[in-house]
């Protein structure tokens, strides 16, 4: 869909009727959506921004506001209208003045640092872990070091990452911050919105340079075949939009090799460690289905022409490596709602923690893709933005596996549901601790320990009655990580599970942002 100043306007319109519902998040949704559609140059986009401002205001985020009252007097606000802008303008800093503190989410890329020195050649790792290699494991990873609960073990940046389709209008399309919603438009596509120029111009001069004329229609395809066109353009990028010497290179570097394997970490070499994961072969696409959607770019049609056969084998090798190691991306909602979805009062003696995070985007990530799946994983991973924040959630013995999970957790699937699922999507047949012995699923656990028990379920009340403070829950978290490292014997038992699932939930609640729209 192209620039429409008449249905930017029909946006605008529904979301000034939440607005006065006070429904924020809505009315937000709708004037973001009116930003996107909106012509460039045009009276439409001033109103639109000033519509955002408004919201702003009644949320006291002050400095969010003016931005938005200066971005509607550079877009054409009429001049008719200039003394609501300049009143609200004056509010806005007399409130500043009188309390300079801003109700805003800060950057939680500052509660997580690394627990243990770095990996010389791999800087977002500690330096005791290791990969190895086996006919049983093939590639995992171990370390060379006893860890303990709430270590953090790595922080890692996706290679290539995208936002959903339905979060575009909340999500900067290039660093997945939400920034509050205030983010500017695409000038060219309405399927793209960024926190900053900057992060729009680093878009543009990668991938999006061959997306913004057809991601209408792009949005529309599966996730796998997004992702593997969006790989491409970022290795475009990285080798100067030449795709002869991208193929030269690949044709050169034949080898499969992981992050540990190469040296150094430019962009050229984490690009090989994701096209040597482990892929499904079983995937198929037709190259047929790869030339028609090459049409669909000015760009893409160009080098088809030439390296059409190339193309092609590219983008399946990548749809077959994102079938099984391209991760989702999880994000706090930015609208306002409960943290349980079940009664606590009918889990008398276990707490299964729901995720309230939605999965924004998907991402690849050439060191956590190495971690092999348990049951009844070691380690976490939590997002910050879009980098994966992995930590020990068990104590982890000298020269034992790390184990991530792959979304099948024993304690709310029994046995044969989770070895049907991963056989069908992953191709495997588990046989982690919690598959071998048949551990029942949470509610269905035996108590090791009464004492801890009553802990479990004090911890569940707190966490029901807890207000959102970030300090607050790193601190209970805390606790939590101490009485896991020191009980861990008693694992797996009803007690011991419960305060994990209350120990994951006040982890993800220490990311939970500020302030969210009602």
């Amino acid at each position: 869909m192209s620039k429409l100043n008449a249905k930017s306007v029909s946006l605008r319109r529904e979301g000034n009727e939440f607005f006065n519902q006070k429904c924020y998040y809505n009315a937000m949704l709708k004037y973001n959506e009116s930003l996107c559609l909106a012509e460039l140059d045009s009276e439409t986009l001033g109103l639109a921004y000033a519509n955002r401002s408004d919201i702003y205001f009644e949320m006291k985020l002050y400095n969010h506001c003016l931005k938005n009252i200066n971005l509607a007097k550079q877009n054409k606000y009429p001049e008719l209208n200039a003394v609501v802008l300049n009143e609200r303008e004056e509010k806005c800093l007399n409130a500043l003045k009188q309390d300079k503190r801003e109700n805003d989410c800060t950057d939680a890329q500052q509660l997580f640092k690394l627990s243990y020195a770095q990996n010389k050649n791999i800087t977002f790792v500690i330096d005791c872990l290791e990969m190895k290699n086996d006919s049983t494991y093939g590639r995992h990873i171990v370390t060379n070091k006893s860890l303990k609960v709430g270590d953090v073990v790595a922080i890692e940046e996706p290679f290539c990452k995208i936002v959903r389709d339905e979060y575009v209008q909340q999500i900067c399309s290039w660093c997945f911050k939400s920034n509050m919603m205030d983010l500017i438009p695409c000038r060219s596509c309405t399927k793209a919105m960024f926190c900053s120029a900057d992060c729009e111009t680093k878009a543009c001069q990668t991938f999006h340079k061959y997306e913004c004329p057809v991601m209408e229609i792009t949005s529309k395809l599966s996730k796998n075949l997004q992702m593997a066109l969006r790989t491409l353009y970022v290795v475009l990028a990285i080798f100067d939009d030449s795709i002869h010497d991208l193929q030269k290179y690949i044709l050169n570097h034949p080898e499969i090799c992981t992050i540990f394997d190469v040296k150094g970490l430019d962009e050229r070499s984490k690009f090989l460690a994701i096209n040597s994961l482990i892929a499904n072969d079983k995937i198929d696409i037709r190259k047929e289905v790869l030339e028609e959607i090459s049409q669909w770019s000015s760009k893409l049609k160009e080098i088809w022409s030439t390296h059409g056969d190339f193309i092609a084998q590219f983008l399946h090798r990548q749809i077959q490596v994102a079938t099984v190691n391209y991760h989702e991306i999880y994000s706090w909602p930015l609208k306002k709602g409960g943290f349980f979805d079940k009664d606590i009062d009918k889990l008398p003696d276990a707490f299964a923690y729901q995720r309230v995070t939605v999965s924004a985007g998907n991402g690849s990530y050439p060191f956590c893709s190495l971690l092999n799946h348990s049951c009844a994983p070691n380690v976490g991973k939590i997002f910050v933005n879009d980098k994966i924040v992995l930590i020990v959630q068990r104590p982890i013995e000298k020269g034992a596996q790390l184990f991530d999970n792959y979304g099948y957790h024993f304690t709310n699937m029994s046995k044969d549901c989770r070895q049907k699922e991963l056989l069908k999507q992953y191709k495997f047949l588990c046989n982690c601790d919690a598959c071998k012995h048949n551990w029942p699923i949470l509610t269905n656990l035996k108590i090791a320990n009464k004492l801890n028990l009553n802990k479990a379920k004090k911890v569940c009340r707190e966490l029901k009655m807890l207000e959102v403070n970030r300090k607050k829950a790193m601190s209970k978290y805390k606790e939590l990580c101490d009485i896991v490292n020191k009980n861990h014997k008693n694992f797996p038992s009803v007690e011991m599970c419960s305060i994990m699932e209350s120990m994951a939930a006040y982890l993800e609640m220490s990311l939970k942002p500020s302030l969210q729209f009602v």
